[in-house]
C-alpha cells in the first residue's frame, strides 16, 4: 500500500536571503503534463499531530496510508515560527493559486504537511499517495533547518498535486541537495517521480501554472 518516496535534501541555486528563490512569471503558455490540481491550499503542520490509520489520505481528519495505528509525531523546531516556512513557500508559489497556512482550514480540500523532530522511519514513508490522487493529500517531513524544510514542503505539495519531480540538482522540484532553489525553465523530469509524464524534460514553471493557475 506505500509507495516509499526517499526524502532527501533539496538542491539549491539563487537566493533572496530567505531560503527559496522567486523565479517570476507565471503566465508560461507551454504544452505541458500537469492538470489541475485537486488542492490549492497547503496546510503546513509544525506543531506535533497524532496520524490516523487509513486506506487512503484525508488531511481533513489527519488520515493517511503512512501509519499502521495513531501515531504521533512531535513538534518541528518549537523556538522556530512556523511563520518562516509559509512564508518561504509563499514566495516561490506566489504567482500561482495556492494558498499556504499554519492553521487548519475550516474545510478542504487542502493538503497536510507534516514538519516534525520525530525520527525518520516513524512513519512508513513520507507521502503515501502524491500524483493527483487524492483531494486532501498527507506527507511528512523530518527535521531540518527552516530553509531545507520549507524547500522539501514545497516540493512534495507539487507532487501530491501531479507536478513530476526533477532530475536536476538545484531545482526547487528536485529531490536530493540543498537550498536555496530556483524553478528551473528547463529540466530533466525524475523519472522514478514522474507521476506518469513521458516527457523526458519540462519547465517547472509551467507545470506549476498548469497545476494551480494563476493567483
Amino acid at each position: 500500500m506505500t509507495r516509499a518516496l526517499v526524502l532527501c535534501l533539496l538542491a539549491a541555486c539563487g537566493s533572496d536571503g530567505r531560503g527559496l528563490a522567486h523565479t517570476g512569471d507565471a503566465s508560461i503558455d507551454t504544452a505541458v503534463f500537469a492538470s489541475p490540481a485537486k488542492s490549492h491550499m497547503l496546510f503546513v503542520v509544525t506543531t506535533g499531530i497524532t496520524l490516523q490509520p487509513a486506506s487512503a489520505p484525508d488531511a481533513t481528519h489527519d488520515a493517511t496510508p503512512l501509519v499502521d495505528a495513531p501515531t504521533q509525531l512531535l513538534p518541528w523546531r518549537p523556538a522556530t515560527p512556523s511563520k518562516v516556512v509559509v512564508d518561504a513557500i509563499e514566495h516561490v508559489l506566489d504567482p500561482y493559486g495556492v494558498a499556504v497556512v499554519d492553521v487548519r482550514p475550516d474545510a478542504g480540500p487542502y493538503d497536510m504537511i507534516v514538519l516534525t523532530d520525530s525520527e525518520p522511519g516513524t512513519t512508513r514513508a513520507v507521502v503515501g499517495t502524491g500524483c493527483n490522487a487524492a483531494e486532501s493529500d498527507v506527507a511528512v517531513v523530518y527535521d531540518h533547518t527552516p530553509e531545507i524544510a520549507a524547500a522539501q514542503a514545497l516540493a512534495l505539495f507539487a507532487y501530491l498535486n501531479g507536478v513530476p519531480l526533477s532530475a536536476t540538482a538545484g531545482d526547487c522540484l528536485h529531490l536530493g541537495g540543498t537550498t536555496p532553489c530556483a524553478l528551473a525553465a528547463q529540466t530533466m523530469v525524475d523519472p522514478a517521480h514522474a507521476c506518469a509524464d513521458p516527457n523526458a524534460t519540462m519547465d517547472e514553471r509551467a507545470e506549476l501554472q498548469a497545476a494551480f493557475g494563476s493567483r
